[in-house]
């Protein structure tokens, strides 16, 4: 009778001590934003990355007027 009493209570424990969960859809405004941050991100990378190999090809070899003498 014990391990029947047992295995009644276990659904009963399990379902007051692990709550389900929902989770949310993330909204047009949440997806937008992120995508704004994710491609501002990615131009940035690409201007820099771009700056970095024409320094290193095409490297600034005379002095300009408006550069340092």
């Amino acid at each position: 009778m014990k391990k029947e009493n047992n295995q009644e209570e276990r659904p009963d424990d399990n379902e007051e001590t692990s709550p389900i969960l929902k989770k949310s859809k993330p909204g047009i405004g949440r997806i937008l934003f992120r995508g704004l941050i994710y491609s501002l991100l990615f131009f940035f990378l690409l201007i820099v990355s771009a700056g970095i190999v024409l320094e290193y090809f095409f490297p600034a070899e005379e002095e300009w007027v408006l550069g340092p003498r």
